[in-house]
């Protein structure tokens, strides 16, 4: 392995978890639009206290075949290079042994077992030799490196992930015509003072999906896969839950984290909305009953000062 091929592997272990500030700040409350053809389902979100995440990767059910993907970027980037170094001599510098390390820094000589290869690569060499390597290991290319990277891309596309989709918009026409039912369904509101809603992430919208780069590091852009989406979707200002397949596609959460539950404004447009709408009300004081949890529950219904619903109380 080249010092060119050496600094990616080291790149590609690199944490991707930074201080976690988010680029808009998370509501107090998140909304959840949905259509109630499966009772049961929606019995395991009221009664079974567990939101689903649809699962993204080969197989899954996820509804949108235009996300949750990203382009290779071959193209050399100098700015990025300089950022790997500069946090890789820092990371060999803290990965070995304190005693070493303190020899290194006192311009001391080292013995060839104290510290690997990769290491001493990274602490003997300047910046701008490194940067050149990294300049002439990316003009060499090989097939077998371009190989490397496209395996890596197929491998990450075949990682099953869960998706939980939540919206800022609690009483929005499109959100109820697109997802919740043509109208005729519910709007469920969740607290995120309580897990797992005080971890979801914002989703960042982009003309172009996100680049899967040589230098760049490959778990960073699984990420941002799964939080990007096209611009024409600005409007639903979502926020998503993330589930890996060993904890499972359904996310629980404590009964206070559902906060109110909103019918569609055609919910009772047809007989069968209207059973419906009765099942769904005594599943919700079966819930009340046995959980002992207070729920606010509402009527969507038109109101003509603006293109919004406005929330009519219902009585349980």
């Amino acid at each position: 392995m080249n010092i060119f091929e050496r600094l990616r592997a080291y790149w590609q272990v690199r944490s991707v978890y930074g201080a976690g500030v988010l680029p808009r700040p998370r509501p107090t409350s998140l909304f959840r639009c949905r259509n109630v053809e499966n009772l049961e389902h929606l019995k395991a979100i009221l009664i079974g206290h567990g939101v689903y995440a649809a699962p993204v990767g080969e197989g899954g059910t996820f509804n949108d075949p235009c996300e949750c993907f990203y382009d290779i970027d071959l193209s050399w980037d100098e700015a990025g290079a300089r950022d790997l170094i500069r946090h890789l001599k820092n990371q060999a510098l803290t990965k070995i042994n304190p005693t070493v390390r303190t020899t290194i820094l006192s311009g001391q000589e080292i013995k060839p077992h104290e510290i690997n290869s990769a290491e001493q690569a990274l602490i003997d060499q300047d910046e701008e030799t490194l940067v050149r390597i990294m300049r002439d290991g990316h003009r060499a290319m090989t097939p077998n490196i371009i190989r490397s990277l496209e395996d890596t891309q197929k491998t990450l596309d075949q990682i099953t992930v869960g998706i939980c989709c939540l919206t800022e918009h609690g009483t929005s026409p499109y959100m109820s015509w697109y997802y919740g039912g043509y109208h005729a369904g519910l709007c469920l509101e969740f607290s995120t003072a309580y897990p797992p809603f005080n971890n979801t992430a914002p989703v960042m919208y982009s003309s172009k999906p996100p680049k899967l780069k040589i230098l760049g590091n490959p778990f960073k852009a699984q990420i941002a896969r799964m939080q990007t989406k096209a611009t024409v979707w600005k409007h639903e200002r979502e926020w998503r839950l993330f589930s890996h397949p060993s904890t499972g596609l359904s996310l629980p959460f404590p009964p206070e984290a559902l906060r109110s539950v909103s019918f569609g404004p055609y919910m009772k447009r047809s007989d069968e909305g209207a059973k419906k709408m009765q099942a769904i009300l005594d599943i919700l004081r079966e819930r009340q009953k046995t959980s002992g949890q207070p729920l606010a529950v509402f009527q969507f219904e038109v109101d003509r000062s603006q293109y919004e619903f406005t929330k009519r109380p219902i009585e349980l």
